[in-house]
Formats: structure tokens, sequence, C-alpha cells
């Protein structure tokens, strides 16, 4: 039965109690619940649905897993962060920890790796990398920088993106552009003299090798390598690819190449995902710079300091990236009115799709 969502902050910090077999029909209801809510929730706890009870779902590689008095009986590592809750309001400051062991009783028939010796009821030890990763690393396809950009344009172009991608149609004029853009980066590489590129590319393709560039941009960090282009990052399978990474004493500061005659706000917004995936892969970022195209050929390369203005945004980052990664996976088709974010700040690829015009 879907149950309503309880928001009473008294009642949800009330201690629960262990599940036992009655409590079954309580983890039907959160199966209920959370597939009603898809869109709001990747996991639930027995009492945002009225029941004290110590049974929790999760949403696991698209499919809901419940587990009944689930015990963390092995932690490491902790860390600080925040975290949002779609229930409640505000940010608020916890502790998790990199690597986690759960024990919990699992309700259903269904097998699984470990089970223990009593035969009573079946326990299973499963380590994760924090519930939240195990729901990131698993579930979500995971943000780039362009996925994050476009998302923000569109919701409903991010969803096309990753479901529909053979509707897309790209303008010449849009392509052509694009294409001068990445020339201009590679021009902007070397703008500090010798670099390092740590562009990789899946054997036979184009498609870059994204963990095979963040292995290889580790390693270079751990030399020092003093510029460092495409330099790649993930956080919790959320990915960029920085084009300039300069070391300075105290860190690293970086640039973002746009092949364009001004510092525009979304270059700002770009360059504010990046620094948010940077920061959480903890390298100490000190200046932010977007560099445009000028009027001298010889030397085209324009430095403009966005710092605190990127920096701002880190919020804001935070505030989209994690609902961008829970949308672009749902599968009904995201409802999106056509408007002014079907041209701005670039025209859709999807324009004809969603304008019902046919290709020709």
């Amino acid at each position: 039965m879907i149950k309503s969502i309880i928001k009473d902050i008294f009642f949800l910090g009330q201690k629960s109690v262990a599940a036992t077999k009655q409590d079954l029909p309580v983890g039907q209801d959160l199966q209920d619940t959370l597939t009603a809510n898809r869109n709001r929730f990747v996991c639930m706890a027995a009492k945002m649905i009225g029941a004290k009870k110590r049974i929790i779902i999760v949403n696991v590689s698209f499919m809901n897993m419940v587990m009944y008095s689930p015990v963390i009986v092995k932690k490491d590592t902790p860390f600080e962060t925040e975290e949002r809750c779609l229930f409640l309001e505000g940010v608020r400051k916890t502790t998790r920890y990199q690597n986690i062991e759960v024990e919990y009783h699992n309700g259903s028939r269904k097998k699984h790796r470990q089970a223990s010796s009593d035969g009573s009821r079946r326990l299973f030890n499963m380590k994760w990398t924090s519930w939240r990763a195990k729901y990131l690393r698993e579930m979500l396809m995971g943000i780039t920088k362009t996925d994050f950009m476009r998302g923000m344009q569109c919701r409903k172009m991010l969803w096309l993106d990753k479901h529909k991608p053979d509707l897309r149609i790209i303008p010449l004029e849009t392509q052509q552009k694009l294409d001068a853009g990445n020339e201009f980066g590679d021009r902007a590489m070397a703008m500090f003299g010798e670099y390092e590129e740590m562009t990789v590319y899946r054997p036979g393709t184009h498609i870059p090798d994204k963990k095979a560039m963040t292995a290889k941009t580790a390693e270079h960090l751990e030399k020092g390598t003093p510029v460092i282009c495409e330099a790649a990052f993930i956080y919790y399978n959320n990915y960029c690819a920085v084009d300039i990474l300069k070391k300075t004493e105290n860190g690293y500061d970086f640039y973002e190449v746009k092949n364009a005659e001004e510092v525009r706000k979304l270059f700002i917004r770009d360059a504010a995902f990046q620094y948010y995936i940077l920061s959480r892969c903890k390298i100490k970022v000190g200046k932010i710079y977007i560099v445009t195209h000028g009027d001298d050929e010889v030397s085209p390369f324009v430095i403009h300091d966005v710092t605190k203005e990127a920096k701002g945004r880190v919020k804001w980052v935070n505030d989209h990236i994690w609902d961008l990664n829970r949308m672009q996976k749902q599968p009904e088709e995201v409802e999106v009115c056509p408007g002014e974010q079907c041209m701005e700040p670039y025209e859709c690829w999807y324009y004809g799709y969603c304008h019902g015009e046919s290709a020709e």
C-alpha cells in the first residue's frame, strides 16, 4: 500500500525497534511507496511511512532491496560531508564512512552472496562504500560536465541524450562551432609551455576512456607534473576533464578554455561544476580562470579570473547534480513544454522532435 510521507521531525527522531516476521507487510508498503515516489527518492526508512521499525529500502541497479533490522558491523575512514534530505528543509552536516559492512535480514527468498549458518533467518554481509556511494556507483549513469550543462538548459534534453540519442540532429553551424572550439582548446594546451595530456580513448574509438584518464591524471598528480591538460576526475560517477590544470605553490589553478570573445554566465557555471568535482576529490584549487579568444591570433588567449563567481556556485551545483542524476535514469520520458530553453543558450539538438517536426 502506498503510504503518505511523514515529515514530523519529532516522530522521525524517535528510536526504531528491530523488525520481526510480522513486519513483512511494512517492507511491501515501502516497496509500493518508493515506487510511487521514484522520481523523488532512492531510499527510504520505515519511519518515513509511519512505522518505527528498523527497516529500510534502497534502490540498487533498478531493483528495490528491502533490509530488515540492518546493522553496520564495520566502518572505517570517516569523512565530513553535507547532505540534503528531500522531505526536510535545508542542508545538514553529517559524518559518513568510506567503507562500511552491513548485516541485515532479507525477507525475500532470493539468494545472496553470504548467509548465516543458523538457518532461522538469512543474514548477509555487504561491503558498501557508504550507502550513498552504493546508490551512485551502481544505479546511476553519472553526470559529466556536458550532461550537467545540457540538463540545466533543459531536463528533457538530458533525458533524451541518455534514452533516445538517435533523435538528435546537430545543425551544421553548431557542429562547426564545436569543431572550432576543439581546435582552439588544442592550441591553448601549450599556452604555458610544456604539458602532459591525459586523453585516452577506448580501443578502436574516439570515445574517451574516463577511468583510464582518471588513473593517468592521478599518476601525474603524484609526480607533480606542472601542467596537466584534460585532467580527469570522478566523484561518485560524476565526471569532468579540466582543460588546463596548473600546479602552484599551494595547490592548483585551473583554466577553462572557451572559443568566445567574452565571458558568459554559462562559462562560470561550467567552471563551478568542475570546481565542485575537484574539491570533492580533495584537489586544493586556488584560482579559477576562463580563457577566451582575443583579437591577436599570434597570442589569442585572454585570461579572466572568475574564482569568486565559480566557487560561489558550489551550493547551486550540489542542489542540482543529484536531481539530474536521478532524473536521467527514470524510464518515463521527461515532459517539458517547448520554450525559450529550446534556443537558449544553444539550439537544442532535439528541437524538431519536441516541436513535432519530421526529419527530412
